[in-house]
């Protein structure tokens, strides 16, 4: 019976001290991910009321799940929990354990004022604005006058 007890625990203690540690820690960078291959959107602008003295967060715990299952849990925990309608410039992070994936998200609170569909107008305002790629197809103002121009 002594050698079944010492036998247990000097097994309990050699399968614990194997124990591999799976934690791991993401933070990701700001993005917009604006654009559907397969699905083709009118375009349209907003006009968004930008609050910057009011800070939103949200947090989701996912069992089993992946990260991007818990980065949209948290946008939503944040949207619910403030009122807002949109998180501007969101800031995301992540913890990824054995079990688990736990998102954080943070930034600024948004709401709608307006939303229209594009009009010229609208598209010179954005050449304005205009960020320069180097490759002409890939910038918003082109990408908007070519559905524009297949209607």
């Amino acid at each position: 019976m002594k050698k079944l007890i010492v036998l247990l625990i000097g097994g309990t203690i050699l399968m614990s001290s194997c124990a591999v540690s799976t934690n791991a820690r993401i933070t990701t960078s700001r993005s917009i991910n604006a654009s559907h291959q397969n699905v083709v959107i009118k375009p349209l602008v907003a006009e968004v009321k930008v609050d910057i003295n009011k800070k939103i967060t949200g947090t989701a715990t996912v069992k089993n799940g992946n990260v991007e299952q818990a980065k949209e849990l948290a946008k939503w925990n944040a949207l619910e929990t403030s009122g807002a309608d949109i998180i501007i410039d969101p800031v995301f992070d992540v913890t990824i354990s054995t079990m688990t994936v736990t998102a954080t998200v943070s930034g600024f609170h948004g709401k709608y004022i307006s939303i229209e569909t594009v009009k010229d107008e609208d598209l010179e305002k954005l050449e304005k604005y205009q960020v320069s790629s180097g490759k002409k197809e890939a910038s918003v103002v082109n990408k908007l006058n070519k559905l524009k121009t297949t209607d």
